[in-house]
């Protein structure tokens, strides 16, 4: 969440409060309706994964679903706030195998490269951009159109290469017509 420090700042504290839970209360809804489980969520990040429990063939693509709804909804929260400023998500998305546990309170754990990799490019992710790994590009690259963003160096071997923006999601038939010529 790109803009915290700034709200801190401009807003009175009940109205502080209002915008951060109505941002997060947006990420919740925008993961559950995507099938994401909210691992963590606090006033200036918020950590969903896709695949937990259960791992499902389109993990990626609900992912890259959730992060461009969550931040289209996420910059119309502060249209009608008096004083305050820009809100805007800085989103990084990585694929791969993690290690996931169930605590005792009934929330999961995860740890691996593909977390240390999406909190990587979410540092690096411009405002209200989505920015994700190499290998989830590839996984979503039928139903996506991404572009070239700066190199980085991510953890684990399966994220080597280029991390990519996502542009816009792109029409699926004309991407096959076009990918057969």
């Amino acid at each position: 969440l790109d803009g915290y420090a700034e709200l801190l700042e401009n807003l009175a504290p009940e109205q502080l409060r209002e915008v951060v839970g109505h941002a997060s209360d947006t990420v919740r809804a925008v993961a559950a309706e995507h099938d994401g489980t909210v691992l963590s969520i606090d006033d200036s990040c918020a950590t969903v994964v896709f695949g937990v429990p259960v791992s499902q063939e389109d993990d990626a693509s609900r992912a890259v679903a959730a992060a461009l709804a969550a931040t289209e909804r996420v910059r119309e929260l502060l249209g009608g706030v008096e004083g305050a400023v820009s809100l805007t998500l800085r989103t990084g998305l990585a694929t791969g195998g993690m290690f996931t546990r169930l605590e005792e309170s009934g929330e999961y754990s995860v740890a691996g490269d593909p977390a240390r990799s999406a909190a990587r490019l979410a540092d690096q992710a411009a405002a209200d951009h989505v920015l994700i790994a190499p290998e989830t590009a590839r996984l979503v690259r039928h139903h996506y159109e991404t572009e070239a963003a700066q190199p980085l160096t991510l953890p684990g071997a399966a994220d080597a290469g280029e991390p990519r923006h996502v542009s816009r999601r792109c029409d699926a038939s004309g991407r096959w017509a076009l990918s057969r010529d």
